[in-house]
Formats: C-alpha cells, structure tokens, sequence
C-alpha cells in the first residue's frame, strides 16, 4: 500500500531547524548542517527544480544519540520517504542474500514511483563494511565489500539504476521485469558509530603539530572532541576509498548522550518517552506524577549504558510495569480516578537489582 506523502509549508532552513529542535534535543549542530542539505531537497521536490547541488553527508556518532530519528524527522516534512539500509544485513547485488537493490524494489512498491524519485536514503552503520586500520573496502581488500561500494558508487551517477523485479509468486515463471530507480534526485547519507576513529585523528593532528607537550595539551579532551575533528582522510586512513569519499560532502558528528541532554529529551521533546507513558495514562484516567529525581536516575542510567535514547523506553518500562499492572483493571466500568506517582526511590531498586 502506497503511503501518503505531504510536505509541510517551509520557507527556510531556519524554518525546518526550529521544528526538528522541538523533538531532537542536544544535537543543535547537527540540526544546523542538516537543515540547508533537506530545505534544498524539499524545494527541488515542491517545484520539480533540479538544483544539483547537494552532495551526501556522513552522520558519526554512538548509538542512541539520534542519527536515525533526526533524518527521519526532516524527511517527514520535506514529505518524501526515508530509508535506512542496514550495512550489516545486505550483500552487495549478485551475492547470495538481501541486497540494498532489493530494499529500494520493496520501498518503490510502498511509496510508489513518483514519491522514490526524491527519496532519501541512508546507509546505517556503514563504519562496519570495513575494519579500524585496515584497508578492506579498496581495490586490494575484501571483495564483497569493494562490490559492496561500486554498487553504492552507482547512485551519484545520476543515471536510472536496476532494481531486480522479484519472483511475483512461487512459480518461477511468475516473474517481474527489471525495474528502474531513477537517482538524480536522491538525497544519500551514510552514518556509524566509528568507535575508535579518535585514534586515528589523534595521530593525524600530533603529526601535524610536532610540537613537545601535544599529549599534554590535548589529551584531557573528551571522544566527543575529536570525533568533532573527523575528516575525510581520516575515514580514508579507516578503511574507505578516496573515491567514494570524493563523493561525500561534509561530516557531521553528533553529541554523545549524556545524562544532561537524555534528561532534557526525557522533558522537553514532543515525542519523549515520558509523553507517551502520560498519554498512556490519560486515556485510562490515570494520574501520572513522575518525580524529576527519578528521571535523573533514569537518565543517569541510559546514559551509562552507552545506548542513550534508546535505552530510555526499556527503563520507563521497567519502572511503569508494576504500576500498570496493580491499575489497569477492570473496576465494573467504574471510572474512579487513580493516580501513580514514580518516585526516586522506587527508580532507584527497580534499576539497580
């Protein structure tokens, strides 16, 4: 079934920055850089413009922080589907398994042809196709992954490319044409963890310097800090080819989250965690009352995991469950008002058992 897609009335990259703040908290920066790439997307999508001027970004960053919500946010007001493409999961076309030629045939069916001509595509967790220090994905490394990015390769050339058809049925006969997927108006990201590159960048910026005291001076800083001073030939000296990253424009890190900014996210984004649990219990005439030390907690702990956001819902979980399933009982369709307060406390030995 084929989805609805409307863009919103935008008249500026501030216009779209201000919206997506409202729901992505702690990455201002990077709402920032994203903002002018998606307005120009949005308007070559309203006016059928061809202003070839975008070029692909890079999105680092640690799990939890964003990458994923944030591009699916301004692609839900530019109007045009969003397709995030597992690095980890596909194989490149021809080898045996889910190619990304297979996803974009799947997507294609969704969204329908018109809508896929402006899609945006965002390969994820790309930092794994290849190795920290090694050189696999180039002419002299691992085969799959060199296949992997001449396929990618095919989707700056502006020129329709194949999406295989698909067996329709279980009768081999049964069989689609080859399909096409035209590229010219693609907007592609790519994004990954990238843990460890700080040592590569460490190592580029102490040759540079060569100056006694640069561990001293600059040691102190956090990862958040280096991964802020990533380039391209960094990525290169990861184990990408300079000619995809001829391709990429610029690099966009993204903050680590912290227990300040999940906090933050926890009370002041439009879709936080807490707004659902609240909804939750609003449509079953549930007072809910959550002290702000408790969300400290939980937020201290989301951030210790490494997950950041993504760990939030699974602690709100685990706090709520216990109050939902003491209320959330039938009362002979009474509506007598009931009320949960979560208190720190409580918080406190549900997390740490």
């Amino acid at each position: 079934m084929k989805r609805d897609l409307s863009p919103f009335p935008f008249h500026s990259p501030k216009d779209m920055e201000a919206y997506v703040r409202q729901f992505i908290i702690g990455q201002d920066e990077a709402v920032k850089q994203l903002a002018v790439p998606f307005f120009i997307h949005h308007e070559n999508m309203v006016h059928k413009t061809h202003f070839h001027i975008n070029t692909s970004r890079v999105l680092i960053g640690p799990t939890g922080v964003g990458k994923t919500e944030t591009l699916r946010l301004f692609g839900e007001i530019c109007g045009c589907p969003v397709i995030h493409i597992n690095t980890s999961d596909v194989t490149p076309t021809g080898w045996r398994g889910l190619s990304y030629t297979d996803i974009l045939r799947d997507a294609k069916r969704q969204y329908g042809t018109d809508a896929m001509k402006y899609a945006v595509i965002c390969f994820s967790e790309f930092d794994k196709i290849c190795h920290h220090g090694q050189q696999i994905v180039s002419e002299h490394g691992s085969d799959a992954d060199a296949d992997f990015v001449r396929d990618i390769m095919k989707l700056f050339e502006k020129e329709p490319i194949h999406i295989d058809g698909g067996y329709i049925s279980s009768d081999s006969s049964a069989y689609n044409a080859i399909d096409e997927l035209e590229t010219e108006n693609l907007l592609i990201f790519f994004d990954g963890a990238f843990y460890g590159i700080e040592e590569i960048i460490k190592k580029r910026l102490k040759a540079r310097t060569n100056a006694i005291g640069f561990s001293a001076e600059h040691e102190l800083h956090d990862n958040a800090y280096w991964v802020s001073q990533c380039t391209k030939d960094d990525l290169i000296d990861w184990g990408f080819n300079a000619e995809l990253m001829g391709r990429i424009g610029s690099l966009i890190p993204l903050n680590p989250a912290s227990e300040d900014m999940i906090y933050r996210g926890m009370t002041k984004s439009k879709e936080s965690a807490v707004l659902d649990h609240l909804n939750f219990c609003r449509a079953h005439n549930i007072s809910l009352h959550i002290e702000p030390e408790a969300l400290h907690l939980i937020a201290k702990k989301a951030a210790e995991s490494k997950r950041g956001f993504r760990e939030v819902r699974s602690l709100l979980d685990t706090c709520m469950n216990e109050h939902y399933y003491e209320l959330l009982q039938s009362e002979d369709g009474a509506a007598a008002k009931r009320s949960i307060r979560l208190k720190a406390g409580f918080v406190s030995e549900k997390l740490n058992r």
